[in-house]
Protein backbone atom coordinates (compact mmCIF):
# COMPACT_ATOMS: atom_id res chain seq x y z
CA UNK A 1 0.00 0.00 0.00
CA UNK A 2 1.19 3.47 -0.92
CA UNK A 3 2.67 5.86 2.04
CA UNK A 4 -0.39 8.36 0.97
CA UNK A 5 -3.11 5.54 0.53
CA UNK A 6 -2.33 4.10 4.08
CA UNK A 7 -2.21 7.79 5.89
CA UNK A 8 -5.69 8.45 4.26
CA UNK A 9 -7.03 4.96 5.17
CA UNK A 10 -6.57 5.63 8.99
CA UNK A 11 -6.47 9.51 9.48
CA UNK A 12 -10.20 10.94 10.78
CA UNK A 13 -10.74 14.35 8.98
CA UNK A 14 -11.41 16.02 12.30
CA UNK A 15 -7.71 15.18 13.28
CA UNK A 16 -5.99 18.56 13.52
CA UNK A 17 -7.40 20.54 16.59
CA UNK A 18 -5.24 23.89 17.82
CA UNK A 19 -3.38 23.57 21.34
CA UNK A 20 -5.17 24.72 23.85
CA UNK A 21 -3.36 25.39 27.15
CA UNK A 22 -6.01 25.87 30.08
CA UNK A 23 -5.33 26.39 33.56
CA UNK A 24 -5.82 22.96 35.15
CA UNK A 25 -3.15 21.54 32.63
CA UNK A 26 -0.64 23.50 32.78
CA UNK A 27 1.37 22.00 36.32
CA UNK A 28 0.26 18.64 35.45
CA UNK A 29 2.40 15.83 34.60
CA UNK A 30 3.09 14.45 30.95
CA UNK A 31 1.41 11.36 31.44
CA UNK A 32 -1.90 13.03 33.12
CA UNK A 33 -2.57 15.50 30.52
CA UNK A 34 -6.42 15.54 29.11
CA UNK A 35 -5.42 15.72 25.13
CA UNK A 36 -7.45 15.46 22.00
CA UNK A 37 -6.89 12.72 19.68
CA UNK A 38 -3.66 14.65 17.99
CA UNK A 39 -2.46 18.10 19.21
CA UNK A 40 -0.59 21.02 17.69
CA UNK A 41 2.55 22.56 19.52
CA UNK A 42 4.53 25.59 18.85
CA UNK A 43 7.79 25.20 18.67
CA UNK A 44 8.53 28.09 20.74
CA UNK A 45 7.04 26.26 23.74
CA UNK A 46 9.24 24.14 23.93
CA UNK A 47 12.27 25.22 26.64
CA UNK A 48 15.91 24.22 26.89
CA UNK A 49 16.39 21.97 29.73
CA UNK A 50 19.27 22.74 32.43
CA UNK A 51 21.09 19.08 32.93
CA UNK A 52 24.08 18.11 34.93
CA UNK A 53 26.32 16.83 33.01
CA UNK A 54 25.87 18.82 29.06
CA UNK A 55 26.71 16.57 26.35
CA UNK A 56 29.92 17.52 24.02
CA UNK A 57 27.85 18.82 21.29
CA UNK A 58 24.05 19.35 22.64
CA UNK A 59 23.09 19.39 25.73
CA UNK A 60 19.49 18.08 24.69
CA UNK A 61 20.51 15.55 23.04
CA UNK A 62 19.63 12.02 24.34
CA UNK A 63 19.44 9.99 21.08
CA UNK A 64 20.23 9.74 17.69
CA UNK A 65 18.88 7.55 14.67
CA UNK A 66 18.46 7.22 11.14
CA UNK A 67 14.95 9.10 11.19
CA UNK A 68 16.02 12.31 13.43
CA UNK A 69 17.65 13.35 16.71
CA UNK A 70 15.48 12.68 20.38
CA UNK A 71 16.19 15.88 22.08
CA UNK A 72 15.15 16.61 26.04
CA UNK A 73 12.75 19.59 26.10
CA UNK A 74 10.68 21.42 28.63
CA UNK A 75 7.19 21.65 27.72
CA UNK A 76 4.39 23.10 30.35
CA UNK A 77 6.97 22.78 33.18
CA UNK A 78 7.28 19.28 32.53
CA UNK A 79 10.13 17.04 31.60
CA UNK A 80 9.39 15.57 27.90
CA UNK A 81 11.03 13.83 24.61
CA UNK A 82 11.12 16.15 21.68
CA UNK A 83 11.62 13.50 18.50
CA UNK A 84 12.86 15.42 15.72
CA UNK A 85 12.17 13.86 12.32
CA UNK A 86 14.71 15.86 10.20
CA UNK A 87 15.22 12.64 8.32
CA UNK A 88 11.49 11.51 7.82
CA UNK A 89 10.11 12.46 5.06
CA UNK A 90 5.84 14.23 6.01
CA UNK A 91 4.15 11.05 5.40
CA UNK A 92 6.46 9.01 7.06
CA UNK A 93 6.73 11.63 10.13
CA UNK A 94 2.99 12.06 10.45
CA UNK A 95 1.91 8.11 10.37
CA UNK A 96 4.60 8.03 13.58
CA UNK A 97 2.65 10.61 14.82
CA UNK A 98 -0.75 9.07 13.98
CA UNK A 99 0.54 5.66 15.83
CA UNK A 100 1.52 7.61 18.70
CA UNK A 101 -1.42 8.97 19.32
CA UNK A 102 -3.46 6.15 18.18
CA UNK A 103 -1.69 4.49 21.48
CA UNK A 104 -2.76 7.16 24.06
CA UNK A 105 -6.25 7.94 22.57
CA UNK A 106 -7.98 6.02 25.37
CA UNK A 107 -5.46 5.36 27.87
CA UNK A 108 -2.26 5.91 28.92
CA UNK A 109 0.50 2.89 29.39
CA UNK A 110 2.74 2.58 32.34
CA UNK A 111 5.43 0.97 29.30
CA UNK A 112 4.51 3.14 26.12
CA UNK A 113 5.58 6.92 25.82
CA UNK A 114 2.67 8.85 25.90
CA UNK A 115 1.96 11.40 22.88
CA UNK A 116 2.09 14.83 24.06
CA UNK A 117 1.54 16.70 20.40
CA UNK A 118 3.28 17.19 17.15
CA UNK A 119 4.46 20.24 15.07
CA UNK A 120 4.18 19.12 11.40
CA UNK A 121 6.09 21.94 10.01
CA UNK A 122 9.04 21.04 11.98
CA UNK A 123 8.39 17.09 11.65
CA UNK A 124 8.57 17.09 15.97
CA UNK A 125 6.76 14.47 17.66
CA UNK A 126 6.35 15.44 21.34
CA UNK A 127 6.31 12.41 24.16
CA UNK A 128 6.40 11.75 27.91
CA UNK A 129 10.24 11.77 29.12
CA UNK A 130 11.53 8.10 30.63
CA UNK A 131 14.24 7.69 32.50
CA UNK A 132 16.27 9.27 35.49
CA UNK A 133 18.24 12.41 36.46
CA UNK A 134 17.04 13.84 33.13
CA UNK A 135 18.91 10.87 31.12
CA UNK A 136 17.86 8.40 28.78
CA UNK A 137 18.89 4.67 30.37
CA UNK A 138 18.48 1.89 27.64
CA UNK A 139 18.23 -1.96 28.04
CA UNK A 140 20.79 -2.60 26.30
CA UNK A 141 22.91 0.13 28.18
CA UNK A 142 22.00 -1.51 31.37
CA UNK A 143 23.24 -5.11 30.27
CA UNK A 144 26.56 -4.03 28.77
CA UNK A 145 27.21 -1.62 32.13
CA UNK A 146 25.57 -4.20 34.47
CA UNK A 147 23.26 -2.33 36.55
CA UNK A 148 21.26 -5.08 38.03
CA UNK A 149 23.79 -7.74 37.92
CA UNK A 150 22.61 -8.75 41.32
CA UNK A 151 18.90 -7.97 41.11
CA UNK A 152 17.71 -11.00 38.51
CA UNK A 153 14.32 -10.57 39.54
CA UNK A 154 14.10 -6.70 37.79
CA UNK A 155 15.13 -8.72 34.37
CA UNK A 156 12.29 -11.18 34.68
CA UNK A 157 10.05 -7.86 35.73
CA UNK A 158 11.37 -5.73 32.52
CA UNK A 159 10.15 -8.96 30.62
CA UNK A 160 7.35 -8.56 31.94
CA UNK A 161 6.72 -4.81 31.03
CA UNK A 162 7.93 -5.56 27.37
CA UNK A 163 5.18 -7.81 27.50
CA UNK A 164 2.56 -5.60 28.68
CA UNK A 165 3.64 -3.64 26.36
CA UNK A 166 3.72 -5.21 23.17
CA UNK A 167 -0.08 -6.68 24.33
CA UNK A 168 -1.46 -3.31 24.52
CA UNK A 169 0.36 -2.51 21.34
CA UNK A 170 -1.37 -5.46 19.48
CA UNK A 171 -4.55 -5.16 20.62
CA UNK A 172 -4.80 -1.52 18.89
CA UNK A 173 -3.82 -3.07 15.80
CA UNK A 174 -0.44 -1.83 15.61
CA UNK A 175 2.99 -3.95 14.87
CA UNK A 176 6.08 -2.48 16.49
CA UNK A 177 8.26 -4.02 13.77
CA UNK A 178 11.87 -2.81 15.59
CA UNK A 179 11.92 -4.54 19.08
CA UNK A 180 14.96 -4.59 20.44
CA UNK A 181 17.24 -3.38 23.94
CA UNK A 182 18.10 -0.01 22.53
CA UNK A 183 14.39 0.62 22.06
CA UNK A 184 13.45 0.02 25.73
CA UNK A 185 14.54 2.44 28.26
CA UNK A 186 14.23 1.86 32.12
CA UNK A 187 12.27 4.23 33.97
CA UNK A 188 12.56 4.81 38.01
CA UNK A 189 9.17 5.76 39.59
CA UNK A 190 8.97 6.22 43.02
CA UNK A 191 12.56 3.93 43.70
CA UNK A 192 11.49 1.31 41.00
CA UNK A 193 12.24 0.51 37.58
CA UNK A 194 9.96 0.31 34.81
CA UNK A 195 10.52 -0.91 30.83
CA UNK A 196 9.38 1.04 28.26
CA UNK A 197 8.98 -0.19 24.91
CA UNK A 198 10.35 3.28 22.82
CA UNK A 199 10.94 4.56 18.94
CA UNK A 200 7.63 3.61 16.65
CA UNK A 201 9.12 4.71 13.48
CA UNK A 202 8.92 1.36 11.88
CA UNK A 203 5.55 0.53 13.40
CA UNK A 204 2.20 0.01 10.84
CA UNK A 205 -1.04 -1.78 11.50
CA UNK A 206 -1.33 -4.52 11.08
CA UNK A 207 -3.84 -4.81 8.42
CA UNK A 208 -1.13 -3.30 5.95
CA UNK A 209 2.29 -5.29 7.70
CA UNK A 210 5.41 -4.18 6.68
CA UNK A 211 7.60 -7.28 5.84
CA UNK A 212 11.84 -6.98 5.70
CA UNK A 213 14.55 -8.82 3.90
CA UNK A 214 16.58 -11.03 5.87
CA UNK A 215 19.29 -13.34 4.57
CA UNK A 216 19.21 -17.21 5.48
CA UNK A 217 22.90 -18.52 4.24
CA UNK A 218 22.84 -17.13 0.15
CA UNK A 219 18.89 -16.76 -0.60
CA UNK A 220 17.31 -13.41 0.54
CA UNK A 221 14.08 -14.08 1.95
CA UNK A 222 10.66 -11.79 2.88
CA UNK A 223 10.08 -12.08 7.08
CA UNK A 224 6.63 -10.58 8.72
CA UNK A 225 8.62 -8.23 11.64
CA UNK A 226 9.06 -10.22 15.02
CA UNK A 227 6.31 -8.42 16.88
CA UNK A 228 3.84 -9.76 14.42
CA UNK A 229 4.28 -12.95 15.48
CA UNK A 230 3.79 -12.18 19.32
CA UNK A 231 0.51 -11.82 21.11
CA UNK A 232 -2.88 -13.05 19.83
CA UNK A 233 -5.39 -11.50 17.37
Amino acid sequence: MEESTKIKAYTPVHFIKAYKCSSNTKNCPPDKLKLDFLKIIRITDLEKVDRPTPGPTDDDLIGRGRYGDVKLKVFRNNICTAKFCTRSTKEDFFYEAYIMATLSKDRYHDHIPTFLGYNYREKVILMSFHGHNKCSITLYQALHEKMFVNTSSNWLLFLIHICCALQFIHCKHILHNDLHAQNVVLDLRNNRWYAVVIDFSKASFRHHALTHSCLTGLTTVKALPTSSLLGSW
